[in-house]
């Protein structure tokens, strides 16, 4: 099995931890603000998923080595579309969204790229 030290992604406490600062952080983007702030919203989200990621890093780690590059492509693509998706639906509050497409279609092209091994 594939040894990792904790201390490396943080640890499941340093996990918890930034989840419960991110549903805080959330609570308070959607029930202080009259407008609901939705940059606040979709920063939230993302440092739950890190929060999330430090806690099951130690799980997850050890599948990582065994993927192909059509794989990761697949998952970059992914995150790419997403960037992009959360760019657009931000767009009315965060002002303007073409930096969000742009970064988002960059994902897609490094994912096509990887998937193809190029």
């Amino acid at each position: 099995m594939h040894e990792i030290d904790e201390d490396e992604f943080g640890g499941v406490w340093a996990g918890i931890s930034t989840l419960l600062v991110a549903l805080v952080a959330l609570g308070v983007f959607v029930f202080t603000t009259d407008p609901i702030n939705s940059g606040g919203v979709i920063a939230s989200v993302a440092l739950a998923i890190f929060g999330l990621s430090q806690t099951l890093a130690p799980r997850i780690v050890p599948w990582f080595k065994d993927l192909d590059d059509r794989v990761v492509g697949l998952f970059w693509i992914l995150v790419g579309i997403c960037v992009a998706a959360i760019a657009v639906a931000a767009s009315p509050t965060i002002g303007r969204f073409g930096g969000g497409l742009v970064i988002g279609a960059a994902f897609v092209l490094y994912g096509c790229f990887t998937a193809l091994g190029r």
